[in-house]
């Protein structure tokens, strides 16, 4: 027991060894690959049990709640692992002074548009999760005109929110030309993979157009996203800049030049 919590307290460790948050790579394959056929195995090992037509029914259910526990998970890893240098707003070179106290730089507009859209998710959840509950317990399931209108409404709300997540995203990557910190091969799977998801809801008895809706305008959009990163990639390939940024590796050298040789005092 005591070599199990050593080996685990050195894991930790070297995940957190950085003063800032990263996502540090451990390079064990082997583990990895465990990993993935354990959960794999786990979720295959319980199928037995609830074979048959409750598992076909339940599948439009379990398909929307993956989407929903994928999107939350790389939510939480965005807020965790966000760079500390980019959530205070740096002001340009300036003589630094040490002062008996310090003064925090404000947030940066980046950091607080994140927070913003966390407390807005968190709220919306917990608002419609409420309601939902009130409504299955005091007036009934979906043969009731006001669930049934509840659930169109909140169909409709999810289609212009998912919008909205994406044409931010879409103006600044054509805007500046990179493709960031997105994942074109995440892309690549994910947007045909709507394609057949949205047709398994749409032949799927008794599902109401607006539980695909969402994922079909979320689709083209995230196709949309895809082409300009492909583009911006070559594009900047061709051209020797980095994904990350907007600026070549020869300029970056000539502005860390430039900022060896920039005097404190003009």
């Amino acid at each position: 027991m005591v070599t199990l919590d050593k080996e685990t307290n050195d894991l930790m460790a070297t995940v957190f060894e950085t003063s800032s948050r990263q996502c540090i790579p451990l390079d064990d394959k082997t583990n990895l690959m465990i990993s993935i056929f354990l959960c794999i195995g786990l979720v295959i090992s319980y199928l037995p049990q609830t074979a048959g037509a409750c598992v076909e029914g339940l599948m439009g259910i379990v398909q929307i709640g993956l989407q929903w526990c994928m999107f939350c998970l790389v939510f939480t890893l965005f807020l965790l692992y966000f760079p500390e240098n980019k959530k205070r707003h740096i002001h340009g070179p300036r003589l630094r002074l040490e002062l008996p106290s310090k003064m925090e730089l404000p947030l940066s507009a980046e950091w607080k548009v994140s927070l913003v859209v966390a407390a807005t998710c968190i709220a919306h959840l917990a608002v419609s999760f409420f309601i939902s509950v009130l409504l299955l317990m005091f007036v009934g399931g979906p043969e009731h005109w006001q669930t049934n209108y509840w659930a169109g409404f909140l169909g409709i709300l999810s289609m212009i929110l998912a919008s909205l997540q994406y044409f931010p995203q879409i103006w600044k990557t054509w805007k500046s030309k990179t493709v960031g910190a997105l994942s074109i091969p995440m892309m690549m799977l994910q947007t045909p993979g709507t394609v057949l998801f949205v047709y398994s809801l749409v032949v799927r008895p008794g599902t109401n157009w607006t539980a695909w809706l969402t994922y079909m305008v979320t689709g083209i959009l995230q196709g949309t996203l895809l082409l300009l990163c492909i583009t911006w990639h070559f594009r900047n390939k061709r051209l020797g800049i980095r994904d990350i940024d907007s600026t070549s590796q020869t300029q970056q050298q000539q502005n860390e030049d430039d900022d060896e040789v920039t005097p404190l005092l003009a």
